[in-house]
């Protein structure tokens, strides 16, 4: 995965998502799921939650306008530091995630398939709605080098030639049929004396709209899209 000098894969992950309707849930899956998963070397945890904010204004009264915070749902991540890798799960979700080292999209199949064995052992995991695979890159440059001499998607006009980028976002989807969406995201997040640091994420999301495919059939077609777009796009 190093295309050039510079750039490194980070992460790699795969996320399923499951009809509400169709599974119950309570916290207590939390501790279920994590018994059974310190088998296979999870044995650290650690409880995330959010907030949303909601910003309710009055443009007759500015003295009732007011921001309220939300709690979303609460979510758990179980960790293997031996293997480098963590599972999160949430109500009707769940996810494997994979540092460097990365093998292979073989190898990570096999740590995900008894991660799903588990989940699905506690009558969870009914009616698939969709799953992803997402490709998160570290990319770092000289200085003076240029972004867009190593990404196709991006056009560099010969009037910035001689300019120094001080920032960059792009964000875009493409959608194939006949149920995948790849999203691509490109940002800029260090700037040093020497360096320039961008982060460069490459999803594919896999639609179940029959509910009949299985989660092999939509990761294994959600990866090979995100793949494909990954390596086609980033110059060598």
């Amino acid at each position: 995965m190093a295309k050039f000098p510079g750039h490194q894969l980070t992460e790699v992950l795969c996320g399923f998502w499951f009809d509400p309707e169709s599974n119950q849930w309570d916290s207590t899956y939390f501790g279920e799921f994590h018994n059974l998963a310190k088998e296979l070397g999870y044995n650290e945890k650690q409880e995330q939650k959010g907030f949303q904010i909601k910003f309710n204004l009055s443009p007759q009264n500015t003295e009732s306008s007011k921001a309220e915070p939300n709690e979303m749902e609460t979510r758990m991540v179980f960790k293997n530091p031996e293997k480098q890798s963590a599972i999160i799960v949430a109500p009707n979700y769940i996810s494997i995630h994979k540092l460097p080292p990365y093998d292979s999209w073989e190898r990570l199949l096999e740590e995900v398939e008894p991660l799903l064995d588990i989940y699905f052992s506690l009558s969870l995991g009914k009616s698939l709605l969709q799953a992803n695979v997402a490709y998160i890159n570290q990319i770092e440059l000289d200085r003076f080098e240029s972004i867009s001499e190593k990404f196709g998607i991006l056009p560099q006009a010969d009037v910035l030639r001689p300019g120094l980028q001080q920032n960059l976002f792009f964000q875009s989807q493409y959608s194939f049929d006949p149920n995948l969406l790849a999203h691509l995201k490109l940002f800029q997040n260090k700037v040093s004396e020497k360096n320039i640091g961008f982060v460069f994420e490459c999803s594919c999301l896999a639609i179940n709209y029959t509910r009949e495919d299985t989660w092999k059939n939509l990761i294994q077609a959600a990866h090979d899209k995100s793949n494909e777009i990954f390596n086609s796009i980033i110059k060598k």
